[in-house]
Formats: C-alpha cells, sequence, structure tokens
C-alpha cells in the first residue's frame, strides 16, 4: 500500500485514500471479484474498540477512497485485502498504521464470559465454544434477536450469510477474514452458523460479526478463544 492518508477527525466524517503498487510501482487496477468486491478494507483501532468494513471507490490513477466515520481518536491499522487480476489467484492483505489525532486511552479488550457474547441493540450474537488450531478448524456462533428465542433468518450480506473478521487481543500482527460453512442451523436458542477455520497458533480472538436481518446490516463484536 502506497500514500494511505486517513483524515477527519474523532465523530466525523473523513476519508481514507490509498494505492495498490506492483513490483515495479505501477498501480493495480485489474481485480478479481471477491465476495462480490474488488477489494475489502478494514480500518480498525488498535484496542479493537472500533471497526470499520469498507469498500472504496477506484479511480483512473489507480488511487482507492472511501469515506469513513470514526467516533473515537487513537491508532488505528487499514489493511486492504485482494484478489489482483495478474497473479496466482490466492487473496493478498496489506496494511499500515495510521493515527486519528486526539487524546485517547486504549480499551480493554472484553474476555472471558463477559466478551462471548454482545449485541447492538437488535442482534445478539454468542460464541459456541472455542476454536481450534489447525487447518481444519470449526468455530460456531448463535445469532438471535435481543430479548427473544429462537432461530431469525438472515439475509444474504456480500454474497454470504455472516463475515466473521477477527483480531488477536494481543495487540500481534494478524486477522482472519472467514464465511459460514453451509447453511445456517435453526435451533431453539438461535441461528447457528459455523465457520472454517485455518488457525496457526492459539490464544484470544476479537471478532466482529457482521450479518444482514431485515434488510439492515449489524456488526456485532465477540471475543472467543483459540485452542
Amino acid at each position: 500500500m502506497a500514500g494511505v492518508r486517513l483524515t477527519g477527525s474523532a465523530g466525523g466524517t473523513g476519508e481514507v485514500s490509498f494505492r495498490i503498487l506492483d513490483r515495479a510501482g505501477d498501480p493495480v487496477t485489474a481485480y478479481v471479484l471477491e465476495q462480490t468486491k474488488p477489494l475489502h478494507l478494514y480500518v480498525v483501532r488498535t484496542d479493537l474498540a472500533e471497526f470499520r468494513h469498507l469498500h472504496p471507490v477506484l479511480s483512473r490513477d489507480g488511487t482507492w477512497s472511501a469515506p469513513v466515520d470514526l467516533t473515537q481518536p487513537g491508532d488505528y491499522r487499514v489493511l486492504a485485502e485482494f484478489v489482483p487480476e495478474e497473479g496466482d489467484g490466492r487473496p493478498v492483505a496489506l496494511g499500515v498504521d495510521r493515527t486519528l489525532p486526539g487524546r485517547w486511552r486504549p480499551a480493554t479488550v472484553p474476555a472471558g464470559t463477559q466478551g462471548a457474547s454482545g449485541d447492538d441493540g437488535t442482534v445478539e450474537v454468542a460464541v459456541d465454544g472455542t476454536g481450534e488450531v489447525g487447518p481444519d478448524g470449526r468455530l460456531a456462533l448463535t445469532v438471535r434477536r435481543v430479548g427473544a428465542e429462537g432461530a431469525v433468518s438472515l439475509g444474504s450480506y456480500l454474497g454470504t450469510y455472516a463475515h466473521l473478521t477477527g483480531f488477536p487481543t494481543d495487540g500481534s500482527a494478524g486477522y482472519v477474514h472467514v464465511h459460514p460453512y453451509g447453511e445456517p442451523e435453526q435451533t431453539e436458542d438461535g441461528t447457528r452458523l459455523t465457520f472454517h477455520t485455518t488457525f496457526d497458533e492459539p490464544g484470544e480472538f476479537r471478532f466482529f460479526v457482521q450479518v444482514r436481518l431485515d434488510g439492515f446490516v449489524h456488526t456485532v463484536p465477540v471475543t472467543a478463544a483459540v485452542r
């Protein structure tokens, strides 16, 4: 990534912009669609208290740009995930750190039973069990309406039932972005989603679960252990 800019101020709408360059230093302008988009962009505060999943627009000169509203100042990671048309077909992830000016204090990531479930006032998500280290792991989550039991009917968001984006809670580098494995399971406790994972090491991850319900996209953070 080159020329990465994160502008604006906390509590208002700013802009994030950047370019993807090839090994010759020329801008990459041809991409393979992945989950209906040529590029996925994540802007995440380093304490994992703020998360944005964006889909910027590509201009003719190879500059990507998108509006972004960040409620708090702090140090942020700007992470782009894409598949270049000229390549081996595997996803590429590039990231840099940028600071949104202002006084701030890192927040503590909820852990244990406190972090195992979360809600945005409408949708509640709960971690079912733990993640697994290995090339063929599974991680299950249950989605339901806040204050109600039973399954919900999830709509499609970017070509799938859910997006799960996670980052290590210890501040180390790395992230995971996965989608449900198979169809949602309708249970009395809620709609159960199972994700295929490939964790290399154990630890705790803060996951941002994105689902569509009643036409609206909801983002709910939860913390899960990987054993």
